[in-house]
Order: C-alpha cells, then sequence, then structure tokens
C-alpha cells in the first residue's frame, strides 16, 4: 500500500523546489462507491491532459487500510499528501479526527490539512465536516456533494457550458481545485440549495459542540461562548417583542390602557354564546367586543375557541391581562377616550366597579365616533394597545399583516430550530456553574392551567394558582361559590370532586423530576364573584380582603378539602418520581399561622397515606408581619416564596390598582414598583433571606411576581439569597431570560472566557478551502 502514496508524493520531490515546479495536485480518496473512485479518476485524468501538471489520486476503500498506511509514513511524514476526500457514515468521522491530529503531531509547522466529506449523503457529510471543524478548527473542512463531484467531471470532460453548475448545491470541491491548481472553474451554485446546505451545516456545527464537550474536547466555557452569538440574538428578539407590528407607531382607530398578547386578525362578535357556536371550519377566529368584565368569560378564555377580547372598561383590567396572558388570548383593555391622549386621566381606575352590563345590548358600538359592527373585521393589538377596525385602515394593514405573519408560528408556540441544542446548552451551563462552585438557580413558571404550551420550557411549576384554575372551570367555580356564600356540605362534595380532576393533569409533571408547587387558596372575591354575589359576600362576612391566617379561620373546611383534593390527585396520578410534592400556603403572619395550616395538612397527608418524604411544605413570605416573624416561621418550613406584589403594596403602601399613586412613584423614581423590584423591598428579601440561611442553610427560596423577569432584579435577587425565579409563562420569560441570567452569571465568574478564541463565537457557513 506505500508505494503508490509513495510514487505520488514523490513527484513533488522529484522537481525539487516547489516554488519552480509546475503546480499539481495529490489526492488522498477513502471512499468504497465504486462510481465516486471512478469519477475522481477521471477528474484527475482530465486535469493531467489539459492542465500538462502531474497530479494524482490514490484511492483507499476502506479507512482502516488508510489508517495503517499511514502509520507507515511517521518516518517521512512530509511524504504525505494533505488534501483528503473521505467517506461519511461515523468512519469518516473519527478518521477525519485522525488524520487532523496525525499532522499535528508529525507535521506541526506545516498548514493544516484540508479534509473533505464527499458522500452519497450530503447531509451525512455535512455533520461529520461540522463535528470536525469543531473538534479541530484548525482544518479546513466542508462538504462535497456527489452532484458536484459528477458536474466537474462532465466540465473537465468537454461540456464547458458555464451554466452548467447552476444546479449544484456545493462548492468546495471547485474551490480546492482553483485554489491548489490555480484554476478558474464557475463557483455558480443553485443558491436556494446551498443556502439550506448552509443552515443544515449551522445546525449540526451546533450540535457537535455538546458531542465535543461530551467527549472532553471542549471545555463548558468553550461550549458556552460557541452558542453565545445566537443565544443573545435570540433573548434580544424575545426581550425586545416578537411581533414588529407591536412596535410599529401606525395609527390605531383607539387605544387602550391594558395589552397582552400579539397582534391579531379576526371578526367582531358580542356575546359569549357567539363565540360558543363559532364554526370549527372556518379560517377566521371571533374576538369578544364586551363593555366590562364578567368572571363568567375565564372559562371562555381556556376554550381555544376566542381569537381576541377587547373589554372597554377599565374594570379588573390587569387582572384580565393576567388571565389571557396565561391562555395565550390577545386582548385589550380599558379604552382611552381619543381627547384623552396617550394617558389615562380623570377618574380612570381599574378597581372602579362599572355600572354598565358586561355585554352591549345590540351588536354594534360606537368607539371614538367610529360604529363597530357584528361580523366586520377587526385587527387587535396594533401599535403596542389599540385596535383597527375601519375598513380603509384594515385595507392598509391587511398586507404589512400578512407578509409579516404576526401570528404566532408553530416555531413559535412549540420551539425554535435549536431548541434541543438549547436543551443542552443548558446541561453546559449547570456543569460550569457545579464546577465554579455557582449556585444553581431555575426559571420556574405561575400557572393556572397545565395546557399553556410554555409551560415545556420552564425548569419547574413555582406556583399553581388554585383559586385561578377554578376562575378557569365552570363545575368548580359554581361549587366554589356556593362554598363562600353558604357553605352547604354537597357543595363541599362537589368542590372536591372537581378540584381533583383539575391538580391530577398537574402532578404527571413530576414524573420528569419538574419541581410543582400548589398555592391553597388565595381568593379575592372581586375577581371570582359578579357584583350580586360581591354583595352577598360582604354581607356574610363584613369584609372582603380575607387572606391567609384568617382565611384558614374562616374557611377551615374548605382548606382541609383543598389538601385532601391534592393527595387524591397525587395518588390518582400514581406518580413514580421520588420528586416531592410541594405545597405552600400564601399570607401568612405569624408562627401560628405556619402551623396550624402545618397541622391541618399533615393530617390529611396521614388520611391518606402519603409518606412524609413525598411531599413538602413551606409558606409565602408576602406580609410585613411575615417579613418580622421570619426567625420563627423558618423552622417549619422546607421552603419559602417571597410574593413580591403584595410585599410591594405592603412595603411602599401603594396598592397595585392605584394607577396613579403608580405614576406618581415612577415619576419620583423613574421606574413602575410592579415593574422592577422597589430597594425597600428588596431590603425586606435580603433581611429575610439572611435569618433563613442562618437557621437552614439549605433551605429553597423561590420569588414570584413579574419584577423577577427584570435581568437587573433578578441578579439582585441572587446576590441576597434567592434560589429561583417563578414567574409568567411568556415566550420571553421561558425562553429568553433563562439564557440571558445564565450569560450575566457566566460572564461575572468568568469574564476571561469572552476572549476566547475567535474561532469559537464566528458565525458559520459551509466551509472551503480557505
Amino acid at each position: 500500500m506505500a508505494g503508490p502514496l509513495k510514487r505520488i508524493t514523490n513527484i513533488f520531490r522529484r522537481h525539487g523546489d516547489k516554488n519552480t515546479v509546475p503546480k499539481k495536485l495529490a489526492i488522498i480518496l477513502v471512499q468504497d462507491a465504486l462510481g465516486v473512485q471512478r469519477d475522481m479518476e477521471a477528474i484527475i485524468k482530465a486535469l493531467n491532459k489539459k492542465e500538462k501538471n502531474a497530479s494524482g489520486v490514490r484511492i483507499f476503500e476502506y479507512g482502516d487500510k488508510f489508517s495503517q498506511n499511514l502509520a507507515r509514513h511517521r518516518g517521512d511524514p512530509k511524504t504525505v499528501p494533505d488534501l483528503f476526500f473521505l467517506d461519511s457514515g461515523g468512519a469518516g468521522q473519527k478518521l477525519g479526527a485522525e488524520i487532523a491530529e496525525w499532522f499535528a503531531k508529525h507535521r506541526p509547522d506545516s498548514p493544516a490539512p484540508s479534509i473533505y466529506y464527499l458522500s452519497l449523503s450530503t447531509s451525512m457529510a455535512i455533520r461529520e465536516a461540522a463535528h470536525l471543524e469543531t473538534t479541530h478548527p484548525q482544518v479546513k473542512t466542508g462538504a462535497v456533494s456527489e452532484t458536484e463531484l459528477h458536474l466537474v467531471k462532465a466540465y473537465l470532460a468537454g461540456k464547458n457550458d458555464k451554466t452548467i453548475f447552476a444546479g449544484c448545491d456545493t462548492d468546495n470541491l471547485r474551490r480546492a481545485l482553483n485554489e491548489r491548481l490555480g484554476l478558474d472553474l464557475p463557483l455558480d451554485v443553485d443558491q436556494d440549495r446551498h443556502n439550506a446546505l448552509n443552515r443544515d451545516y449551522q445546525r449540526a456545527r451546533q450540535g457537535s459542540v455538546f458531542n465535543a464537550w461530551r467527549d472532553g474536547k471542549m471545555s463548558a466555557a468553550e461550549a458556552i461562548n460557541s452558542w453565545r452569538s445566537y443565544v443573545m440574538t435570540l433573548t434580544e428578539t424575545l426581550q425586545t417583542g416578537l411581533y414588529k407590528l407591536q412596535k410599529r407607531d401606525v395609527e390605531t382607530d383607539a387605544a387602550f390602557y391594558q395589552n397582552t398578547g400579539f397582534p391579531v386578525k379576526g371578526t367582531a362578535v358580542f356575546t359569549r354564546e357567539a363565540v360558543e357556536n363559532w364554526p370549527q371550519d372556518r379560517k377566521d377566529r371571533p374576538v369578544l367586543i364586551m363593555q366590562s368584565y364578567d368572571p363568567d368569560i375565564v372559562p371562555l378564555l381556556d376554550s381555544g375557541k376566542l381569537g381576541g377580547l377587547v373589554v372597554c372598561g377599565p374594570y379588573l383590567a390587569a387582572h384580565l391581562a393576567l388571565l389571557c396572558e396565561a391562555n395565550k388570548v390577545s386582548g385589550v383593555f380599558g379604552l382611552i377616550p381619543r381627547d384623552q391622549g396617550a394617558v389615562p386621566a380623570g377618574e380612570f381606575n381599574e378597581m372602579a366597579k362599572s355600572h354598565l352590563a358586561p355585554y352591549f345590548s345590540t351588536a354594534e358600538t360606537e368607539i371614538n365616533g367610529s360604529v363597530l359592527k357584528e361580523g366586520q373585521e377587526i385587527i387587535l393589538g396594533a401599535g403596542r394597545n389599540g385596535i383597527v377596525f375601519k375598513p380603509e385602515n384594515i385595507k392598509e394593514l391587511r398586507g404589512e399583516l400578512e407578509n409579516d405573519r404576526q401570528e404566532p408560528s408553530y416555531d413559535d408556540v412549540y420551539g425554535y430550530e435549536y431548541e434541543g441544542e438549547l436543551r443542552q446548552l443548558q446541561e453546559c451551563f449547570r456543569a460550569f456553574f457545579k464546577e465554579h462552585n455557582i449556585r444553581l438557580h431555575n426559571i420556574k413558571a405561575n400557572a393556572d392551567t397545565e395546557a399553556n404550551p410554555f409551560l415545556r420550557l420552564a425548569q419547574g411549576i413555582g406556583l399553581i394558582r388554585t383559586e385561578q384554575i377554578a376562575a378557569g372551570s365552570a363545575e368548580q367555580s359554581a361549587a366554589l361559590r356556593r362554598v363562600l356564600l353558604d357553605g352547604a356540605a354537597e357543595s363541599y362534595d362537589l368542590l372536591a370532586s372537581s378540584m381533583k380532576t383539575g391538580y391530577r393533569s398537574f402532578m404527571y409533571r413530576l414524573n420528569e423530576n419538574y419541581p410543582v408547587k400548589f398555592r391553597l387558596f388565595d381568593l379575592s372575591p372581586k375577581e371570582l364573584l359578579g357584583r350580586e354575589d360581591q354583595k352577598q359576600f360582604h354581607e356574610r362576612y363584613g369584609r372582603m380582603d380575607i387572606h391567609g391566617g384568617a382565611a384558614l379561620e374562616t374557611w377551615p373546611q374548605l382548606y382541609r378539602t383543598q389538601a385532601k383534593a391534592v393527595f387524591d390527585a397525587y395518588k390518582s396520578a400514581n406518580p413514580y418520581t421520588q420528586q416531592p410534592l410541594q405545597i405552600m400556603m400564601p399570607a401568612v403572619r405569624t408562627e401560628q399561622d405556619v402551623t396550624t395550616v402545618k397541622t391541618m395538612i399533615a393530617e390529611e397527608a396521614a388520611k391518606a397515606e402519603m409518606p412524609e418524604n413525598r411531599y413538602s411544605f413551606g409558606v409565602m413570605i408576602e406580609t410585613l408581619d411575615s417579613c418580622g416573624n421570619a426567625a420563627e416561621i423558618i423552622p417549619h418550613c422546607d421552603f419559602i416564596s417571597f410574593g413580591t406584589n403584595d410585599l410591594t403594596q405592603q412595603v411602599l403602601d401603594i396598592p397595585r390598582d392605584d394607577l396613579r399613586a403608580r405614576a406618581r412613584y415612577e415619576d419620583k423614581h423613574g421606574y413602575d414598583p410592579y415593574k422592577k423590584l422597589a430597594p425597600d423591598v428588596l431590603e425586606h428579601i435580603r433581611d429575610v433571606c439572611t435569618v433563613a440561611r442562618s437557621i437552614k442553610p439549605d433551605i429553597e427560596i423561590d420569588i414570584c411576581g413579574n419584577q423577577a423577569s427584570d435581568p437587573k432584579t433578578a441578579l439582585q435577587l441572587f446576590d441576597a439569597g434567592v434560589d429561583n425565579l417563578s414567574v409568567a409563562p411568556s415566550q420571553e420569560n421561558m425562553r429568553a431570560l433563562p439564557f440571558l441570567l445564565n450569560y450575566l452569571l457566566f460572564d461575572r465568574h468568568a469574564p476571561e472566557s469572552r476572549n476566547l478564541t475567535a474561532h469559537k463565537t464566528k458565525k458559520h457557513d459551509i466551509p472551503h478551502s480557505k
């Protein structure tokens, strides 16, 4: 085997100094396909005939035979050619690495070899070239398709039509021949096919990073940095708003105070029945136009039938936005009168009850002087928080919307092209943080429905709003209303059954080692009850705000029934994991509150024969009393969770629904305290964390609240002692926030990592001869 190889390379030695000899080419082909072998031989023969040079190709059918031959040339390494075309399919990948390492060891002062993968399967060749570039970036590599091989042979055989390559997908063989022999072969390609291969190569290269990391050929820091450009671009896109129309300064027919979701087009309807009876075969979706909030709308949000929601009244606008966001329904709430400009004025107050009925009495309404009728097309969410319904304005925006495809695509909801790789990137971060003794932090989701598609991207459920599960179920909400208003025994039986059904689906998440945290009822009559029922509630209890320990004292049977339903749901689902179910009580104030509910939960667990190691108990720290009593509360808890919204209200004495007070605070301090955590609130959190760690160093500490989705606030919370964040399950929070925070922490602890060699972070195309 050694003879022919030496014969080819001896050509170079016979002519003496390489600067004075004709250009020539020596190729090693490792390929068992007879057609590929003949095509390469024909190319070399044509080159020798046309160019009057002394080129040659040495063919090996199998890689192991070439490896044996290569080993024989350790004594004369300069006789080995440095241009290789290898078959792919696993063995080629191994052989490429072997060649690269052989040159690095035996010819360290020579240029790195060029190693291309020539296979009947271009996709396989791309994957192996990508892996080789990742593990041996000094090597020139790429894929050569069988099509290009055939066309080069035809071109050199006399078919000199330069358009012959217009349908070709790769150009690496022609680039290598042009560079090595000074030729001028056309580099035309089918741009669409070539671009598709570029995308495949990029994905293969990114995926190969993790194989290299696992094989020990790349550090976790290098793998993390190789993904930085893509991930940070993705993060920036999501953080600044994925749906372009929301960010555009477009003329709208009406603006609203609150909005959520993405721009959608639909058909205006004015009754709940119209939505419920909407034909399934219609391509357009109904946008429900309402005068004011109605609790009965909640089950409709979860039905998947609603295309969008427009509520003209401001009552509970923020609450509606939260419900719509949880159910991925676009909506606008609280009409801003045209003469008031962009900022609500006068008596605009989202807690002020409307005296208007929830629904319009006729199938039309006038908005800012223009009539909107049943069946009319409407664009919802344009210009950040507006609607467009005038036919002339609809016409102007229609083409723009269709071109931009603002409705979420499959990838918007179910994953990006690199979602599998992004999961592996998270593994790299975890390995890096563990290696450097950096505390791990998870981004969990607040949830009230298991159907939210973004929950699968979360690292646990940090807060299940059981009261919102009730509100979303007609059966459960009806039973809960009856319990609160009359306390009848049959109402408790119905409630228990519907709670068990509603909770069971969450239990299956435990099988994925996925933390699941149930918050017992934190009831708000304003969100659950209609006007007449609210009046009856107040007459029965003398107050509307009954939370925490007070709620437990007022409805002991309700909380006992709920705890039993949680354990019954767990046993019904029968998860096989050892991941303990987490149960927590909101709004506790004192040690007595904590021990009372903990005892009740333990009693129900015993009745259900629930082993103690299959559940854990904790509380929400969201009152000033609980902060002050932390030293007495913590010993009874396996975990704690801060509720930043309620804590902000108590610390700053600014109710979340007091829009004017929030505006005054923002004017003075430069931010909304319900979007970014105020220093005074952070100080209380830091103090409690210090107390908690002194008593139980390994206690789990979470944060639940929208402020935690602000990256700077999140880092401050981590520094204060918080482990995990639990935020709304949106694209921004579930896809962008985890990576943004991980890179910020990574750079803080390994600043030198950003200066790694350029090839680790550059954008890659299908590589060709350089």
